[in-house]
């Protein structure tokens, strides 16, 4: 066996962390493959009507998650307290329970008023909304509760359990038509929480301890803002285009995304996490370095999302048919439409966390308010096609990309310069 290979397999026997890490990381790509994979079965299964009910449903239930437990949860793992730990992990588990009613309602409310495309539901689907935030947050929580007591293996074995669950009963109840696709999600998400009993926390003591969510408050202040409008301006485009152009269309472009999402998830997360680490070391020890790391790294990810634009854009109109049925031939045009922004974002996107390691964090609220203002165009510029408003949609996205990447090459200009009297990592 090669020396350095047998090294390498003999650390990852010694270290826990990095088990856990692949663990996680195996997880996390098997279950995003899985989801991908099973999306030619489904295209067969349901048709695109059923699709963009399906891509409403999930931004819903994606929005009102990123406050179902008011950032509460972020702070398990921060806390160096571990009884607060436990108490906010309990905390947060019921504040999901009060917010999925208050988001149930909100959605009924969209559904009655027949706005963005929610009157497609029936009236009963309230009820899945709140199983299913209930289903994202309790996952999002205990998660974190695991990261917290280093049960990476488990954490793994969560996110490909509920991938396969997720996999599994929507294509088990297509018999019921449209409903079974987004009845399968919520059972999906509630099946996976299985995998995360072992590390539930113990029942005794109050569930809902109020000093400590107190002395927690910065959370829900300062973080839940930024998060919900993060979350808006990267779900939000599927209910637009659901209020202009109609659910069918929004199906198409719901699987658009569903795939086109795919490696940003993979190699964009993976690459961001290793960035975001190795960026913070190089400014703690020599931040000249910075700029050549970051220029390295950038050049590295835009050959590859190169290399991915360009057979998105020739192959995905043609092969679409092939792959997920000749009625899905527009969500093939929609992904050559976001061809480029597949490249500008799987390029920039992961460097992207690089601004929080500047004294100017809050500069990534323009980026997230200019893109919730584009992803909104169809509802006040009266455009001829769902195409032409997706094609201003995703060049518009570059350009604020472009214009992102900029900034944070006059930040590391700066911080080269000025290191000792900006630098701010802690």
């Amino acid at each position: 066996m090669n020396p350095m290979l047998k090294n390498l397999l003999s650390e990852l026997k010694r270290s826990a962390f990095l088990k856990g890490t692949f663990s996680i990381a195996g997880g996390t790509a098997l279950g995003q493959l899985l989801l991908v994979a099973s999306s030619p079965i489904l295209t067969r299964l349901y048709d695109p009507t059923a699709m963009g009910m399906f891509g409403l449903f999930v931004s819903f239930v994606s929005l009102a998650s990123t406050a179902g437990t008011l950032r509460y949860e972020v702070a398990i793992v921060a806390t160096p307290d571990e009884k607060d730990s436990v108490a906010l992990t309990k905390g947060s588990l019921i504040i999901a329970v009060f917010m999925a009613i208050f988001f149930g309602i909100i959605f009924d409310l969209l559904r009655r008023n027949a706005l963005f495309g929610f009157q497609v539901f029936p009236r009963w689907a309230f009820l899945l909304i709140i199983l299913g935030i209930l289903g994202v947050v309790w996952g999002f929580t205990l998660r974190f509760y695991a990261i917290r007591q280093m049960a990476f293996g488990i954490i793994g074995r969560f996110t490909l359990g509920q991938a396969m669950f997720r996999v599994l009963f929507p294509i088990f109840l297509s018999p019921l038509g449209k409903v079974g696709l987004f009845i399968g999600e919520v059972l999906g998400r509630l099946a996976g929480l299985t995998v995360l009993r072992k590390i539930f926390p113990e029942p005794r003591g109050p569930w809902l301890h109020l000093p400590v969510l107190f002395k927690y408050k910065k959370y829900p202040l300062v973080l839940l803002p930024s998060a919900m409008l993060n979350t808006l301006a990267l779900m939000g485009i599927v209910p637009v285009f659901s209020q202009v152009f109609g659910v069918t269309t929004a199906g198409h472009l719901t699987l658009a995304q569903r795939v086109l999402g795919l490696p940003v998830s993979l190699i964009g997360s993976a690459v961001s996490d290793v960035f975001y680490g190795k960026a913070a070391e190089i400014i703690r020890s020599d931040v000249k370095r910075l700029p050549r790391f970051f220029m390295k790294t950038f050049l590295g990810l835009g050959t590859l999302a190169i290399l991915l634009g360009i057979g998105v854009w020739y192959l995905a109109p043609s092969v679409s048919r092939f792959i997920f049925g000749s009625e899905w031939h527009q969500a093939g045009l929609f992904m050559k439409i976001r061809a480029p922004l597949l490249v500008a974002q799987l390029s920039i996107s992961p460097l992207g966390r690089f601004i929080f390691l500047t004294p100017y964090p809050w500069l990534k609220l323009i980026y997230d308010v200019g893109s919730l203002i584009v992803i909104s165009l169809p509802l006040w510029i009266p455009f001829k096609d769902s195409s032409k408003a997706l094609w201003t949609i995703s060049i518009s996205q570059v350009v604020l990309y472009l214009l992102y990447f900029g900034l944070m090459l006059i930040l590391l200009r700066i911080m080269q310069k000025y290191s000792f009297k900006l630098l701010t990592v802690n």
